[in-house]
């Protein structure tokens, strides 16, 4: 069963706010029905999905934790107009977790109301979209320019590397190169051993 976490603020005395919440299976936060919309709950389902603690994200507004580079804020403006005026709605966003990781985020939200203070709050129940079709569509691939540009810097990298093996090869070579002496005697004892020797005596020829 989901963990759910309240803000301390929240008057939760005979409200049925809590067993509401409880009730979802995946991941829900309830947050306050007008701008910002700062979150008062949210259950652990949902902190696994977003990456956020409940102490991370009490307080704050749900697009100010998630929305990202590829989010698209034109829908995600549309989908709180419609919501402000039908109290319910219902959206597809490119939303990022705490770490970064952008993910297809499909969003549902109702309005509920405390039966002890009479207040309205929004209940936002999400998951994770699966299906590749969709995601593929949503999550922008990078551009040409910057695969161009990571693959431009990863061939740099490979030539310096093979430049600096070689180089270092080189200098361990040049370490152990014999001196011109050594080399004329190599050449010479060599050269010896081409032709056979006969000896008569003390006298080699």
């Amino acid at each position: 069963m989901s963990v759910v976490t309240w803000a301390e603020d929240v008057d939760l005395t005979k409200s049925n706010l809590p067993e509401r919440l409880q009730k979802c299976v995946g991941a829900a936060i309830v947050t306050e029905s007008s701008g910002p919309f700062e979150i008062i709950a949210c259950n652990s389902a949902w902190s696994q999905l977003c990456g956020y603690q409940p102490e991370e994200a009490l307080g704050k507004g749900p697009g100010s934790l998630l929305q990202g580079p590829q989010t698209n804020l034109k829908k995600a403006s549309t989908f709180s107009k419609e919501l402000a005026i039908a109290g319910e709605a219902s959206s597809t966003l490119v939303n990022y977790t705490k770490l970064g990781r952008p993910f297809v985020h499909c969003l549902h939200t109702t309005t509920v109301v405390d039966e002890v203070t009479g207040k309205r709050y929004f209940l936002t129940e999400s998951k994770e979209e699966q299906r590749a079709s969709i995601r593929n569509a949503l999550l922008k691939p990078m551009s040409n320019f910057t695969y161009t540009s990571v693959h431009l810097l990863l061939a740099l990298f490979c030539i310096a590397t093979t430049f600096g093996v070689a180089r270092f090869a080189s200098d361990e070579q040049s370490q152990y190169r014999p001196l011109a002496s050594e080399r004329i005697f190599a050449e010479i004892n060599t050269a010896a051993h081409i032709y056979p020797s006969y000896t008569y005596g003390d006298i080699y020829f």
